[in-house]
């Protein structure tokens, strides 16, 4: 059957294209027409505005923190942590703690395990070595 004859019978069931292709008919996924570029590197422009230009960014990744800095920054991340749940009025059973009410919440394992997880989002951000 032919385009013409399915229409004429209402047999064309084909939808009107939306999004980007109903402001330019030649563009498909992933094409370079303005909308889809713009979509498609919206992340990288914000990321980019952020840091004007090369040299700011190499200077920043220059005065990252040392390695002998890595635990004492996770340390006082882990702080944060700490006073929020301390303001919030919540306290986190632990059996290390052993009754010691003045011993922090985060404490032993509970600490160690915090502390390795967010070591491991910071390597993976490759804000530390």
């Amino acid at each position: 059957m032919s385009l013409n004859k399915a229409i004429e019978h209402g047999k064309e069931h084909r939808q009107q294209y939306r999004g980007s292709k109903a402001i330019d008919k030649s563009c498909r996924n992933h094409g370079s027409c303005d909308w889809c570029l713009g979509n498609r590197t919206h992340k990288n422009k914000v990321r980019e505005a952020k840091f004007k230009d090369e040299f700011e960014w190499e200077a920043y990744m220059k005065n990252k923190p040392a390695i002998c800095d890595t635990v004492e920054f996770i340390g006082e991340i882990i702080d944060v942590f700490e006073d929020f749940l301390e303001e919030k009025g919540v306290d986190i059973e632990n059996r290390e703690r052993s009754g010691n009410v003045m011993a922090a919440i985060l404490y032993g394992s509970d600490y160690d395990s915090l502390s390795d997880s967010i070591e491991r989002v910071l390597r993976g951000w490759k804000l530390i070595k």
